[in-house]
């Protein structure tokens, strides 16, 4: 590929992974590439190229029949994401070395995340969010750990802009997993299974109806 037809190629990427992490579309949504091209004055090819990068990082399928679409989870596909997510979390924090600085940190992402409620900016509740659990995977110093939690992430992050959210039981489940790292990791570590366990039932459980494909 020619570097000007690479550079339209990311910047196709880049943009159609930004909305579809930030709920732009809706699960299953079909894609049409020629409302892409039009839409970002940017040619087939390196549109093409960017859903097949997509592709392969899961967000998007691509089938000669169904054409272009966000993917749509199974309730299997999101049961067995959802129980790597807390295996990686909690593995990630019974790591963890320096619990204090760790904690200082997520009560902080904890306030930011309070006043994104406030105002009712919902994009940067989730930037916030999805900030605090990296934080928390990258707390292990764990490099293939936290590689391999990135392989997925924006998979967790695509499937929860799709559920509906209470925000402050969600960041009061964050405060607690905080504020549990200052009294010992045993209890954190029991405050995040708690949290990663209602987050799973309502991603299963809003998921379920639409999902009954095999």
């Amino acid at each position: 590929m020619a570097e000007g037809a690479e550079s339209m190629s990311q910047q196709a990427y880049t943009i159609i992974k930004d909305r579809v992490l930030k709920g732009t579309y809706a699960l299953d949504q079909k894609i049409s590439i020629k409302e892409l091209t039009e839409g970002l004055g940017i040619g087939r090819s390196p549109v093409g190229e960017a859903l097949k990068r997509l592709q392969h990082e899961g967000l998007i399928t691509i089938s000669p029949k169904s054409g272009n679409r966000i993917w749509n989870p199974t309730l299997t596909e999101l049961e067995q994401l959802m129980a790597y997510r807390k295996m990686m979390e909690i593995g990630a924090l019974h790591m963890s070395r320096d619990v204090l600085s760790l904690s200082d940190s997520l009560l902080t992402l904890c306030h930011q995340m309070d006043e994104a409620i406030s105002k009712e900016d919902w994009l940067s509740y989730e930037a916030f969010d999805y900030q605090y659990h990296m934080t928390l995977i990258e707390s292990s110093g764990n490099q293939y750990l936290i590689d391999s939690y990135r392989l997925v992430a924006d998979k967790i992050r695509l499937a929860r802009n799709n559920m509906t959210r209470t925000f402050d039981l969600s960041n009061a489940g964050h405060y607690d997993i905080a504020n549990a790292l200052k009294r010992n990791t045993f209890l954190a570590e029991r405050e995040l299974d708690k949290h990663l366990t209602v987050s799973r039932d309502r991603f299963t459980r809003l998921h379920t109806p639409t999902n009954t494909r095999g």
